[in-house]
């Protein structure tokens, strides 16, 4: 699934629903899943991994609605923080549990086109003279073809729009989900320089982890830090960074098994902290 950067834009009008027919490109994509999304879970609290907050869709008003403590709020009237987190974590969510369904329900689920190529290799099949072990072999790869058994989730700018805190929070629940398969896949661009050293943190944390031999008080305080099943190992992990002056791309390297500091986005912040120092040098002059 591509998660587009609109996607705020599916939030932040009311009964989105009713214009989807003007939404198009990548856009149109996803607003398809944000819709099976919503049915999927339609007049149930969903909980979203910031503010102590949940989404909820209520059916019968076609209105999505953000809930906490107990008071309920239009998704639309909501701040833009939530018009980017909800369309994201929702249909990550619903994604990531629609893998769950096991393969009766996920066949059953063919679109129409689907349904008629493999009914048609089915069929081309049981024409073979084979054993009925080979043949159940044959139909389970020709099943295989068709039903969803993994999740590559790219995510455009994950950040917009959410505090550092936030941001932590969102990348966990990301990392939390991609967790969840051993194939599963999660891609990501990003002008966050929090977000890489969260990686950094989860990196760090699954290295910790491994020590710990399940010691119980020692694994509480490390999910105070890094939820366990948000860690990653670096092994796992992949950064590139992109040139906005020749637009090459190269490859991070590690330090330890952790993912470099060194690169742009902390140098724009190591940047701004020696602009602020010569400042205070020239004040300093001038007295």
């Amino acid at each position: 699934m591509y998660v587009p950067a609109e996607r705020n834009f599916l939030s932040a009008i009311s009964n989105i629903n009713k214009v989807s027919d003007f939404i198009v490109g990548s856009l149109k994509n996803y607003a398809i899943e944000f819709r099976n999304a919503q049915l999927s879970f339609k007049d149930k609290d969903i909980a979203l991994p910031i503010n102590n907050t949940s989404v909820y869709y209520d059916a019968k008003e076609d209105e999505n609605y953000i809930v906490f403590d107990g008071k309920k709020l239009k998704l639309s009237e909501a701040s833009s923080g939530f018009h980017s987190i909800v369309p994201l974590y929702w249909v990550s969510k619903y994604l990531i549990d629609y893998l769950k369904l096991g393969e009766k329900r996920l066949l059953d689920r063919l679109s129409p086109d689907q349904t008629v190529r493999r009914r048609n290799e089915l069929n081309e099949l049981n024409k073979e003279f084979i054993s009925e072990e080979v043949l159940k072999q044959k139909e389970n790869q020709i099943n295989s073809k068709y039903i969803c058994n993994h999740f590559v989730n790219i995510v455009e700018e994950p950040e917009q729009n959410l505090f550092p805190t936030s941001q932590k929070l969102m990348l966990e629940s990301l990392l939390s989900f991609n967790n969840e398969n051993e194939n599963n896949k999660l891609i990501i661009t990003t002008h966050s320089p929090y977000l890489i050293n969260y990686l950094t943190l989860a990196v760090k944390a699954d290295l910790v982890e491994a020590n710990l031999n399940n010691e119980h008080a020692a694994m509480k305080k490390l999910s105070e830090i890094v939820p366990v099943e948000a860690t990653i190992a670096g092994t796992d992990l992949a950064i590139y960074e992109l040139s906005e002056n020749d637009g090459t791309i190269k490859m991070l390297p590690d330090y330890k098994g952790l993912p470099s500091d060194e690169n742009y986005l902390n140098s724009s912040l190591e940047d701004s902290n020696e602009l602020f120092a010569q400042l205070q040098e020239i004040e300093k002059g001038w007295r």
